[in-house]
């Protein structure tokens, strides 16, 4: 800033300020004015302001507010120069500010002006006309005035004044709501990265946003965003109409791949609204229905118009669309079935289906998953699956024939099944065993003496989980079953059920020789994750063999996730058990549901030391299953 020295001017300001300071503002403007007069810039006469500037529209416009100060096109801009003198630029801001103080607005904001005028590159006019835009309520204009000042001072040395620091500060409250930029102005690639990271509910509240952004959000370039429509975590308050699903699926292209309907009552999805869901989903990979309203299907399997590219069917409390199926039974690789609806006719399961029937129908599924479902398992079925990898049941009851437990075993344990990765088994009851706690509890002699089979093929080749809830695995028949896989270095999940008695003096013992039975698998360094559910050792023990786990657990050398649960625990007691096995092994996460409130508290404590983390509630679960090709 220039520092043309006038110590006319200089006792003026100094008289005015004063004036100010006593808040008698008419002598206070009478002495601003003359100062201002006193420079040279004036040439000796009145210097009258610029009629060609307008700096809201110019900001409204987002357009240069340096560009409009600079530039002048009215006879003021011909007849006289720039000034940055100090004494001027003061003067003229405290007349500013007196006006500020006596509430004339307007007649500050036009001195405000004036200052930005005379001296585009200095903070000052930019600093008074922001406050002045203010005090008027013109937040967003007042943002835009001071992001101004910044960008024109920023690269001179007006950038080391206190006038320069004022803009940043005065800006502050603004900043945090007014500085926001339009996510679709950025490059296209760059704009797609961030939709791609939305769900489908955030997808279609963007579109409410503008029509700019519902124009950009359904262009032909974002197709790929709508192919996964998912009506699980959306809850309309009423079923969308048939134009509103047209409207949806035309987003996509009509090349719908993922869709998901929580409660097909509630989104009232009848015949008609599925074949509509089909025919703008050709490629259709992905289909999960819940709750269903009415039977729907399409018409012929043998159409081509038909979907045969689905590759994922998850059914809740659903009929089976039949013809689906048959026309997909060659791409389909993985079944969920959760409260299985039966139906008549030559794809009906009977009442307790039997599973050589419906596997049968998938030639191609590498993945099923049967949740709730009753289920025949016959000794005298020889089922061939070679492409199966994943089976996971949560059967409520077992029906088996002949000999106890002999159909389960020789359905699973066939040769044709050596290549299964992963096996999950949750049982509430048999007929045999009310209970629905055994499987292959020394069955072995049964099946060898009830059909030429040979113990050694009940292995397991590339086991990589063996998951288990209420089914009890006899030690013998395991090792058999899973040698193979701990020797090649597959099998890195395995759960141990331990089914203990009532008496708690006979389950001690029990769990003891459990953990004795099971020393075959100790040191495997392929295991990484073990579950050991319903075991209750001694209360108080006496010496390390009536607390053999955290020893057990301790063999392992890789282990990293523990999933631990027994009901015959109260929560101090199992809190304790379980920071006993924090100090044997180099677990990285520990799933439990026994200690609770304080006891979780501590716990958590003690866990967080050595780098644990303890996790309340079951393992999340997975599905479709990871698996690797051969």
């Amino acid at each position: 800033m220039s520092a043309d020295r006038n110590p006319t001017a200089e006792v003026l300001v100094t008289e005015g300020r004063r004036h100010y300071a006593a808040k008698r503002y008419k002598p206070a403007l009478e002495s601003f004015t003359r100062a201002m007069n006193r420079c040279s810039c004036t040439n000796g006469t009145r210097r009258g302001r610029c009629t060609c500037k307008n700096f809201e529209e110019v900001a409204s416009r987002n357009d240069s507010i340096f560009n409009e100060a600079m530039k002048c096109t009215c006879e003021i801009g011909k007849s006289f120069s720039r000034c940055n003198n100090s004494l001027h630029i003061q003067a003229l801001s405290y007349r500013a500010a007196t006006f500020e103080a006596m509430s004339e607005l307007v007649r500050a904001r036009k001195d405000a002006e004036w200052i930005l005028e005379l001296a585009p590159s200095l903070p000052d006019g930019y600093l008074r006309l922001g406050k002045v835009a203010r005090l008027q309520k013109k937040n967003e204009f007042a943002w835009k005035i001071f992001n101004a000042g910044i960008d024109a001072c920023s690269s001179t040395e007006a950038s080391n004044s206190r006038a320069f620091k004022q803009l940043f500060e005065a800006r502050k409250p603004l900043h945090a709501r007014y500085f926001r930029h339009d996510p679709f102005q950025l490059p296209l690639d760059v704009v797609q990265l961030i939709v791609s990271r939305l769900d489908f509910l955030s997808l279609l509240r963007c579109l409410l946003v503008s029509k700019s952004w519902k124009r950009s959000l359904t262009g032909p370039e974002n197709h790929h965003l709508w192919r996964e429509l998912d009506f699980v975590a959306t809850k309309p308050r009423r079923a969308p109409s048939t134009a509103a699903i047209i409207k949806l699926l035309s987003y996509s292209g009509n090349d719908a791949r993922h869709i998901r309907i929580g409660d097909a009552a509630r989104f009232f999805l009848t015949q008609s609204k599925f074949r509509m869901f089909l025919r703008a989903a050709r490629q259709l990979e992905y289909l999960e229905l819940h709750h269903q309203a009415e039977r729907t299907d399409i018409e012929n399997p043998a159409a081509k118009n038909a979907p045969r590219s689905l590759k994922h069917l998850v059914l809740s409390d659903y009929e089976t669309p039949q013809n689906l199926v048959i026309a997909n039974s060659n791409s389909l690789q993985s079944i969920e079935i959760s409260d299985l609806k039966l139906r008549r006719g030559p794809f009906a399961f009977p009442q307790v289906p039997s599973l050589k029937n419906l596997l049968a129908c998938f030639p191609n599924l590498e993945q099923l998953f049967l949740n709730s479902v009753s289920l025949a398992c016959r000794t005298s079925e020889a089922i061939s699956w070679p492409q199966l990898r994943v089976l996971s049941m949560n059967v409520h009851f077992l029906d088996i024939e002949l000999q106890p437990f002999a159909g389960l075993p020789r359905l699973i344990l066939m040769d044709e099944w050596e290549h299964l990765q992963h096996l999950e088994i949750q049982a509430g009851r048999t007929r045999a065993d009310p209970k629905g706690l055994s499987f292959l509890r020394g069955d072995l002699e049964i099946l060898e003496n009830d059909g030429p089979v040979e113990t050694s093929s009940f292995r397991f080749k590339e086991l990589k989980s063996l998951h288990l809830d209420r089914v009890v695995l006899d030690p013998l028949a395991s090792s058999q079953m899973l040698g193979t896989s701990i020797e090649n270095g597959s099998l890195g999940s395995l759960d141990i059920v331990f089914d203990c008695p009532l008496d708690e003096y006979t389950a001690a013992s029990y769990s003891c020789q459990r953990i004795i039975e099971h020393e075959w698998l100790c040191g495997s360094p392929s295991i990484r994750h073990i579950g050991v559910f319903d075991f209750r050792f001694r209360r108080y023990p006496i010496k390390d063999s009536d607390m053999p786990l955290p020893d057990f657990l301790g063999s392992f050398p890789n282990l990293e996730t523990l999933d631990i649960r027994s009901e015959a625990y109260e929560s101090t007691e199992f809190a304790g058990l379980i920071v006993d096995i924090l100090k044997k092994t180099k677990l990285k996460t520990v799933y439990q549901s026994g200690a609770i409130g304080y006891d979780l508290d501590i716990l958590r404590k003690s866990a967080r030391q050595v780098g644990v983390e303890v996790v309340s509630g079951l393992p999340p679960r997975v599905w479709p299953m990871p698996i690797t090709a051969n």
